[in-house]
């Protein structure tokens, strides 16, 4: 993902929340989150990314991918016809960005904080409680804490907060203790 095509995501969400009520009517929004969940689905599957992206796939082909996430999705008129621009500037890989975005500026209104942690096995209750607690501290928001399990780490974990990244796996101290 390159800064200028973040930017360009931001650009679309804020539009999409504008068009939702920002900061009014919380239903279509949450309406537009579950739309962006089902088009996440879609586009976890590696088979569909690769047709929406191929410059020789068939037009109609990716507009019946992207109808069948929409369905899916209950999406109304207006995001619908979002997600048929979309196709037509050929901009339709940036949904997960925009996606991503959407969630973020919601998150920020309502004073929240999305937070991902990667850990090898699931993190017990009272770490998980202890790492909300001091990220709360830290950034004086409400942290929406969501634990991942990754196989690629041998322990520890890592900690994502919108642009930070607190590396506290095992190669990362290994690293540190080699230097």
């Amino acid at each position: 993902m390159t800064k200028g095509s973040n930017l360009i995501a931001i650009r679309y969400a804020r539009s999409l929340l504008t068009d939702a009520g920002e900061g009014e009517d919380h239903g279509k929004q949450g309406r537009y989150q579950s739309v962006f969940e089902a088009l996440r689905k879609l586009f976890a599957i590696r088979e569909a990314v690769e047709i929406l992206k191929s410059p020789t796939m068939p037009i109609d082909l990716k507009k019946n991918l992207l109808e069948l996430a929409l369905d899916e999705g209950s999406a109304d008129a207006p995001f619908r016809a979002f997600i048929s621009y979309l196709l037509d500037v050929k901009r339709v890989t940036l949904i997960p960005q925009i996606a991503k975005a959407y969630d973020d500026i919601i998150a920020d209104q309502r004073n929240e904080k999305r937070t991902k942690v990667i850990s090898a096995r699931r993190l017990p209750e009272d770490l998980m409680a202890k790492i909300e607690e001091n990220l709360r501290n830290l950034f004086g928001k409400k942290i929406l804490v969501n634990n991942e399990i990754s196989s690629s780490l041998l322990g520890g974990f890592i900690i994502e907060v919108g642009n930070f990244l607190f590396d506290c796996s095992l190669r990362s101290m290994v690293d540190k203790a080699i230097k």
